[in-house]
């Protein structure tokens, strides 16, 4: 989908103009995290930022993106599961006992990166709302029609956005990079590791085995994970789940294609809705089991280095 955005195009030119003697959001990564090297999912982002059209580029029903936040406050019914792709929680979602050399998983990694939606510097991003209550306005900026389906992807983004943190959770919908930045340094501090998962290049493969020695645990509680939101410009979802550890893993594909993928394992689910996805597929009820998921191309993982 497009959204013909003309008053937006010209107003966010303006801005941009306005805006040139500030530091760009790499620049802002570069000062506030000297140590920690852009991640390819970041670096990715960073090549569209002179691009002067929105193109949205969202999965409309945000299947992904609800069943991994799912756990952050958002509460799924019986009815809201069983409008998703079960096939989507099955390829997420797994326990942490099947991180071993030799294991097979049923997965996809689909370059959330390409033809995606413009990254917007913090100077332009916070003359946007993004709330509830200014939804109008919301939509006015952005050129969208107030009962179209890209108002309703909208709405329903900034929604989950504002759901409250569970208990232990800290959670931030970052607007722009230097927001993510603040937040992550907020939480865990400068010396950080950022970590996105890369595959040496496009594959249609559907099973992939890890291999020897191709499992490297990166770190244990203080994690955060920052997932790409379905909007018209880069937001990123972003909480720091307790108890939870970060992993490396390098798979290899049908085809012999090699991903080096992250993944975060959850071990309290405990304050998790009874009705999340990754509790139908791996037949566990909340407080059992460590959950893991993989992160797919876009999602990003911090940890304390």
């Amino acid at each position: 989908m497009e959204f013909h955005c003309l008053p937006i195009f010209l107003y966010l030119n303006l801005m941009l103009m306005t805006a040139n003697a500030a530091l760009t959001p790499r620049h802002y990564w570069e000062t506030m995290l000297p140590r920690t090297p852009l991640p390819k999912a970041i670096t990715e982002l960073l090549s569209l930022e002179s691009r002067s059209i929105f193109e949205y580029a969202g999965n409309d029903d945000q299947s992904e993106s609800r069943s991994i936040l799912g756990y952050a406050g958002y509460n799924q019914d019986e009815d809201d599961v069983s409008k998703h792709n079960i096939q989507i929680f099955n390829r997420l979602f797994f326990l942490e006992e099947d991180l071993r050399a030799g294991k097979i998983f049923n997965m996809k990694f689909v370059n959330n990166t390409k033809a995606t939606v413009p990254l917007l510097p913090r100077q332009i991003s916070k003359q946007i709302p993004f709330s509830e209550d200014k939804k109008k306005q919301v939509l006015a900026m952005l050129g969208v029609e107030a009962n179209s389906s890209n108002a309703k992807i909208i709405a329903e983004t900034i929604g989950l956005c504002q759901e409250p943190a569970t208990e232990g959770e800290r959670k931030h919908c970052a607007t722009s990079l230097e927001s993510m930045v603040d937040f992550v340094v907020s939480a865990l501090g400068k010396n950080v590791g950022a970590f996105s998962t890369e595959k040496e290049r496009e594959t249609e493969s559907g099973k992939f085995v890890v291999v020897k020695n191709g499992v490297r645990k990166l770190g244990d509680d203080k994690v955060i994970a920052c997932h790409p939101m379905s909007y018209p410009y880069v937001v990123f979802g972003c909480h720091l789940v307790p108890r939870s550890s970060g992993y490396l893993v390098r798979l290899k594909g049908e085809d012999g294609v090699r991903v080096k993928a992250v993944v975060a394992c959850h071990r309290d689910t405990s304050k998790w809705d009874h009705n999340h996805g990754a509790f139908k597929v791996l037949n566990l009820k909340p407080g059992n089991g460590t959950v893991c998921h993989v992160f797919t191309e876009g999602n990003l993982l911090w940890l304390p280095n």
